[in-house]
């Protein structure tokens, strides 16, 4: 939750609406396999080494 200036409540708000449609459209796997790329990207960036699968 945040403070949105009025004059992009609208569209600030259609997208937050639009998200979770778009994450039920997807599979349970398919969300963490996004998540664990977007993840290992933002670790790379950072400089670290890419580790194996978390078990």
């Amino acid at each position: 939750m945040g403070i949105v200036p009025a004059a992009r409540a609208g569209e600030i708000l259609r997208a937050a609406r639009a998200k979770p449609a778009e994450e039920a459209s997807r599979s349970l796997g398919d969300r963490e396999a996004a998540r664990r790329s977007r993840t290992d990207a933002v670790l790379k960036a950072q400089g670290h080494e890419e580790a194996g699968p978390v078990r």
